[in-house]
Parts: structure tokens; sequence; C-alpha cells
């Protein structure tokens, strides 16, 4: 879902930003999406309230947090290289915010099944019909 995606990379920025030297970066991705990261934490939160609780929740956000310290670990380098293009993307195309979200994602165990997210191509087009029904709002 969504809100997985969105703690996904919002944890692999978050290393990123305290790894490789982004904090500015970082706090700019919060700041532009902080409506898209609240409704996702909400969403998160509601998922955990119905399936484990609030420990569940801080297992699993710690869990996507090692993994994305791993991933650090594993390719310093190239992991800062990949989180700068990642920021560079979402300033330049926002509205990808959930595309790039899905492309971050880590360790699909680290997801419960019923929570997979889309492929890529499905995301698209789910946020395809969401910008036509933008569209159509804002045309009225």
């Amino acid at each position: 879902s969504t809100a997985f995606s969105l703690r996904h990379l919002q944890s692999r920025l978050m290393v990123a930003a305290l790894s490789c030297n982004q904090r500015d970066a970082y706090n700019a991705f919060v700041t532009r999406f902080q409506p898209e990261l609240a409704d996702g934490g909400r969403n998160l939160t509601a998922y955990f309230d119905r399936n484990g609780g609030h420990s569940a929740l801080n297992s699993y956000i710690t869990k996507i947090a090692n993994a994305a310290g791993l991933d650090r670990a594993a390719d310093p380098r190239g992991c800062c290289e990949q989180t700068w293009e990642v920021f560079l993307n979402l300033e330049e195309a926002p509205k990808n915010l959930l595309l790039i979200a899905q492309s971050n994602m880590m360790d699909a165990s680290a997801t419960p099944p019923s929570c997979q997210p889309d492929t890529p191509v499905v995301a698209a087009a789910k946020m395809e019909a969401a910008a036509t029904r933008e569209g159509v709002t804002a045309g009225k």
C-alpha cells in the first residue's frame, strides 16, 4: 500500500540525510510532501492498530530503518548517489512521489503480504486516474 512504500522511502532518505550529509534535501522532502507523509503515517498506524498494535508498528519501523542502514553500509557511495538522484527526481517531478516510493521498497519481507505495492505500471495507471479526477474537479 501507499503507506508502506512512503515509509520505506522516508526511512531510506532519512538514513541518507544522516549518513550522506543530505539533511537539507531531506528537510525539503519532508516539507514538500508533509501532507502525503502525514496521511501515510496515519494509514500505517491504523493498519497496525488492527494488526499487532503499537509495538508491532515500532518493530516494523525499526526493521525498515535497519534495512535502510544495511543498504547504506553495503554500498556507501552508491547509496548516497542513489538517494541524491531520488531527491532530484522528487524535486523535478513531485507528481511521481508514489512511483518513486514504490521503486524504493526495501526487502519485500518487511511488508505484510496483504500490503505489497502495486507494480509501477498499475501505480502509474492509478496516478493517471487520480490526475484525471483532479483535472475534472479543477475544471468545475
